[in-house]
């Protein structure tokens, strides 16, 4: 029987698959993946959409590269981490870096969806996690 935390998981993952595709995934080219929309047609990265305070999506954007002198701003950084919001950090840092490893990766889209490796990806994911 799965626990709370895997049903959880697994709903942002199955969600995220669902609503990103190539051409959504709030990313430019001199950014790379953003927390806040870097497009008006954006809701921002996987896990940027998912916070309310969009203060702080621009802050994880913006400051962190020059305040940690990170080369990203991935959720992998402590930092970052701690300042996300409870009720995704319950959902733990490792899950959290899958899930911006599958949006921020190009090669796993397609203008539809998830491209085959895409899947395969959420497959892993799945296995990994026990979900």
């Amino acid at each position: 029987m799965p626990t709370e935390l895997q049903i959880k998981q697994l709903a942002f993952l199955n969600e995220t698959c669902s609503h990103f595709n190539l051409s959504n995934r709030s990313t430019t080219d001199e950014y790379g993946c953003q927390y806040y929309p870097a497009h008006d047609e954006t809701e921002g990265c996987a896990i940027g959409r998912k916070i309310a305070d969009k203060d702080l999506c621009k802050k994880l954007d913006n400051n962190f590269k020059n305040e940690f002198k990170n080369p990203t701003t991935s959720v992998k950084h402590k930092e970052i981490f701690d300042l996300l919001p409870s009720e995704l950090k319950e959902l733990g840092q490792s899950f959290l870096q899958a899930i911006q490893g599958l949006h921020d990766t190009e090669h796993y889209w397609t203008l539809e969806g998830l491209s085959n490796d895409g899947k395969t990806r959420k497959e892993e994911i799945i296995t990994k996690f026990d979900l």
